[in-house]
């Protein structure tokens, strides 16, 4: 659902936002540790999202003022 929504930020050309929330999930996915039963570990769903979460809190302020 979060890479579909990147797709979504892609096409209203918000491409720095998708960019962000994709370099957000994959430095999640690559921490063994945070995988979900579905990719063979113990973490939780709660877990691996809030790592995206403080991926995308740490990369900074990126709203636009209009």
């Amino acid at each position: 659902m979060l890479l579909a929504s990147c797709l979504l930020l892609d096409h209203l050309k918000l491409h720095g936002y998708a960019s962000m929330i994709r370099k957000a999930i994959l430095s999640t996915i690559t921490d063994s540790q945070l995988h979900t039963a579905d990719l063979g570990g113990k973490g939780s769903t709660s877990e691996m999202v809030q790592s995206i979460m403080n991926a995308i809190q740490s990369s900074g302020p990126r709203t636009q003022r209009h």
